[in-house]
């Protein structure tokens, strides 16, 4: 029989049991499974605040191609989960650690219970129960969803008829004073080893696999509009072959969205260079094959000084770059003159921005093989800047014709036997 019987026949009970760690991890399992609470905060973070955080970086995302920006908010997501919840569990154990673990002595009878805990005694009332749990070697006493306590089923200061006895006591209390029941339903939540090794699996699988850096590459988006300028790209031996129908405007639409990429994204792989001159081919195939010079592109410019004229000196810009088309450059009042040496400097002046110079032409007497023709400078031509150059205005933006305030030439010649170079500006007006 069980020792302290009360004098009117009322059960009085002293019980010993000593809380190890593997009780703590058997409350906190009781209480997940049997609190719907629980598993509503459990949603909210393991369901739908990653979810919310996975959409957010995903629309956040620079990466240009879809599969990039899933497998990029993927990690950041995955990550955030798994530190909260080891933050939370570390934090959960250290708790109940401190609070919980050690030895325990509790007095119960048929209308309060007493429990002397680290911080002191405290007694609660059966009707303030709200419920027990139980698992196959504990009972767990539920005053609220957050507040409770273990008590073993078998206390070490009980025989085994007490331990049976003291059990009937318990499930009697348990009928007679707690009505509350739940049956929760279990929410599936991965265990925090689970989310450790699917991390490693989603690091050596993505993050570390050469593959990933291809797969995710932002070009990739633009890759196909870029090859999408020509009939067929063919290997190493052959020369990509630009479509009949191809535009500049697609060729400049191509072209922008590539650099925008590069831009926002530093990229530095092969793939850039590539496609970098793959629209540069593009480029020089349409002026070859194409492109007709018209009022849009192409503009000329004549101008007179006191020794020189010119006449239909051009200029060219298409595809967002700028070069120049070589004009006539003759002497005044000359049939024949015979120099030295010549040099054509082109000069531009962009509005809002210092004037630049750049080379157009030079001859001289002393360069084998210039014959006297070649420095005849009655009748001779300017020069011109073939490539086509990056120039840009007052704001960073490529420069059109309507940034140009001013054009010039400049001149330097010494004529045959001269000892003094003469030097000459030509300004230039539209023809």
């Amino acid at each position: 029989m069980l020792r302290n019987l009360s004098l009117k026949g009322g059960i009085r009970i002293k019980v010993h049991y000593k809380i190890e760690p593997e009780d703590i991890k058997a409350v906190q399992k009781n209480a997940i499974q049997t609190t719907p609470e629980i598993q509503k905060q459990n949603r909210l973070m393991n369901t739908n605040t990653p979810i919310i955080l996975f959409i957010l970086l995903f629309l956040a995302s620079t990466n240009e191609t879809i599969y990039g920006k899933i497998m990029s908010s993927l990690f950041p997501t995955f990550l955030d989960q798994l530190i909260f919840s080891l933050v939370s569990w570390i934090d959960r154990r250290k708790y109940l650690n401190e609070f919980y673990i050690g030895e325990r002595e509790v007095n119960l009878d048929e209308n309060e219970i007493t429990i002397n805990t680290k911080q002191g005694p405290k007694t609660y009332r059966w009707v303030d129960v709200l419920r027990v749990e139980e698992d196959e070697f504990r009972y767990f006493f539920y005053f609220t969803n957050n507040t409770f306590f273990l008590v073993k089923k078998k206390p070490d200061n009980l025989s085994n008829e007490e331990q049976n006895e003291f059990n009937d006591f318990i499930q009697k209390c348990r009928k007679e004073y707690t009505n509350y029941r739940i049956k929760a339903k279990k929410f599936p939540v991965l265990p925090l080893s689970l989310r450790i090794i699917l991390l490693a699996i989603y690091l050596m699988v993505y993050v570390g696999n050469p593959l990933y850096q291809i797969w995710t590459n932002p070009l990739n988006e633009v890759e196909d509009e870029v090859y999408g300028l020509f009939e067929s790209v063919g290997d190493e031996n052959s020369k990509p072959v630009i479509k009949e129908t191809l535009t500049p405007e697609q060729i400049d639409n191509v072209r922008h969205k590539l650099y925008r990429i590069i831009d926002e994204t530093n990229s530095t792989s092969n793939k850039k260079s590539k496609l970098i001159g793959l629209v540069s081919q593009a480029e020089e195939q349409y002026l070859q094959k194409y492109h007709v010079p018209n009022e849009k592109t192409n503009r000329f410019y004549s101008g007179e000084s006191e020794n020189w004229k010119v006449e239909n000196f051009g200029i060219e810009i298409i595809f967002d770059r700028f070069r120049t088309i070589e004009g006539t450059l003759s002497m005044k009042n000359q049939t024949e003159f015979l120099a030295d040496y010549l040099d054509v400097k082109f000069e531009i002046k962009i509005k809002g921005k210092n004037t630049k110079v750049y080379h157009s032409k030079t001859l001289s007497s002393d360069v084998p093989y210039t014959l006297n023709s070649d420095l005849n400078l009655a009748e001779n031509t300017t020069g011109k800047i073939s490539w086509m150059m990056n120039l840009t205005n007052k704001d960073g933006e490529p420069v059109k014709f309507e940034d140009i305030e001013q054009i010039s030439l400049l001149v330097q010649w010494k004529g045959q036997n001269e000892k003094v170079f003469r030097v000459e500006r030509i300004e230039l007006k539209q023809n």
